[in-house]
């Protein structure tokens, strides 16, 4: 009878050793969990700050649109447009988290509002980047009737930075949806842990 005693308390000292590995793995999973939110929220707000650099570019460039001749209503549309666009940056950017110190379900709500914000604006800024695009080679060709080399240079330049400009836009707002989905999947996890 002792020895069932005796061996009863030892399986009981180690289910109890047991569940205090558990629960500090659990403690470890979360923690690692929580730095790798914290390396993915870092590379999201570091892809979402991007459009600030582009617009401070763009701004310093627009003095230029005078020295290539084109008209006044022109650069006050373009520089209309670089205004609209960091305020919807900006409004956009105001969801994405900080740091894993919230809770949760507000990171997890706030970022799908960040990508609902960002595809709704989409279907804003796509109309106005093609008004701007029309509206460039309608002034280039005013400037040149249409005629000569110096034209099809000028609209082959055009055409140029448009691929190569909407191809880094593409990429820069792939990578912000796809850091922004794989921090929800990382929410999920730590949800799971819990």
């Amino acid at each position: 009878m002792e020895n069932t005693d005796n061996t009863l308390l030892e399986m009981q000292q180690q289910m109890q050793q047991l569940k205090e590995k558990l629960n500090s793995q659990k403690i470890v999973n979360d923690q690692l969990l929580r730095n790798s939110c914290k390396n993915t929220i870092n590379r999201l707000r570091f892809k979402a700050n991007t459009p600030y650099l582009f617009t401070v570019i763009a701004v310093i460039c627009l003095p230029s649109f005078f020295k290539m001749g084109l008209s006044t209503a022109f650069a006050i549309y373009t520089l209309a447009m670089l205004l609209v666009s960091l305020v919807a940056t900006v409004y956009c950017n105001r969801f994405l988290p900080r740091n894993m110190d919230q809770d949760l379900v507000t990171v997890a709500e706030n970022l799908h509002k960040y990508k609902k914000l960002d595809a709704e604006w989409l279907k804003v800024a796509g109309p106005m980047l093609v008004v701007w695009i029309v509206w460039m080679v309608w002034e280039f060709f005013k400037q040149n009737g249409g005629e000569g080399y110096v034209f099809y240079i000028l609209l082959g330049g055009i055409v140029v930075g448009l691929v190569i400009g909407l191809g880094i836009g593409i990429k820069i707002r792939r990578d912000r949806l796809d850091a922004a989905d794989e921090l929800l999947s990382q929410i999920e996890e730590i949800k799971q842990l819990k």
